[in-house]
């Protein structure tokens, strides 16, 4: 039996659609574009990108992956917008018998 077809829009990871707020720090009130080049110069590079292992990992592959693309694209100058990264450790409880 063949029945309607519910298309999927919620397709792209979470990581991704948050992978670049950091940029829009920058220029938060511009709204005419996502930031403002002049205003990155003066704020970036980011100091230090902290987070879980787990999760500020992947943001930050995300973050590479997009400035990477958007300084191809020629919006940015350089893809590297994050001078260093400072993971905290994975906490377990003791187990005790």
């Amino acid at each position: 039996m063949r029945r309607p077809a519910k298309r999927e829009t919620d397709t792209i990871d979470g990581f991704l659609c948050s992978c670049w707020y950091f940029l829009r720090y920058c220029s938060p009130h511009d709204d005419k574009a996502p930031f403002d080049p002049q205003q990155m110069k003066y704020w970036m590079p980011v100091d230090i990108y902290t987070g879980g292992a787990e999760h500020a990992v992947m943001h930050l592959l995300y973050a590479r992956f997009f400035t990477k693309a958007i300084r191809d694209m020629g919006l940015i100058d350089s893809a590297n917008r994050l001078k260093s990264f400072l993971t905290r450790a994975l906490s377990w409880p003791t187990i005790r018998k």
